[in-house]
């Protein structure tokens, strides 16, 4: 948390300093830097801190947008739409705003309309990651006939991460996507009885 707190006040000074001498361009990512430090540490603080963080954390992001158009700068575009999903997923967590939910699942589509396997293949598999764990919390959520659909959806992008980390040495990433890929299953098994 320390960290995190010393890396916003950083990225805030750096933003400052980059405002005052008219240095921000097209293309630059410090919006987006202090957004994914402000999200990570309102993903840590539950409660009105945590829901204040991660709405600056948005901002953050919109302005970010407003330098990195798709048509230009594609593989940053489609990390601020991958952060603005994480970014939405713990909003939704923590408000318990289905809206918000499905928004961070569109975001992360959004990212992998850039992010494809051939290209990026670890940007493409934590996309799919994403969408499956925003998928599975949707399913639970929604807790109805509908919520197999979601699973069956989840299931599917956990085992698209899967197929990239699947026999490299990052056995910890492979072990978390295996787990949620289990979860989602025991899920999908609890919908149908």
């Amino acid at each position: 948390k320390e960290y995190l707190e010393k890396a916003i006040e950083s990225h805030r000074n750096a933003l400052e300093i980059l405002q005052k001498n008219k240095l921000i361009t097209k293309g630059d990512m410090t919006y987006y830097n202090l957004a994914l430090a402000l999200s990570n540490l309102g993903e840590m603080i539950s409660g009105e801190n945590g829901i204040k963080l991660l709405k600056e954390s948005i901002m953050m992001l919109e302005k970010s947008l407003e330098l990195n158009k798709k048509e230009e700068f594609p593989a940053k575009w489609a990390s601020i739409q991958n952060a603005f999903g994480g970014a939405f997923f713990y909003l939704s967590s923590e408000t318990k705003d289905e809206d918000l939910l499905l928004k961070s699942i569109d975001k992360f589509q959004d990212a992998l309309t850039v992010f494809d396997c051939s290209k990026f293949p670890r940007n493409w598999a934590d996309t799919h990651y994403n969408i499956g764990l925003a998928l599975s919390y949707r399913g639970i959520s929604i807790n109805s006939s509908k919520s197999m659909d979601y699973f069956d959806e989840a299931i599917l992008n956990f085992k698209d991460a899967l197929s990239v980390y699947e026999g490299q040495k990052d056995t910890n990433t492979y072990n978390i996507i295996l787990e949620m890929t289990s979860k989602a299953y025991s899920n999908w098994g609890v919908a149908l009885t």
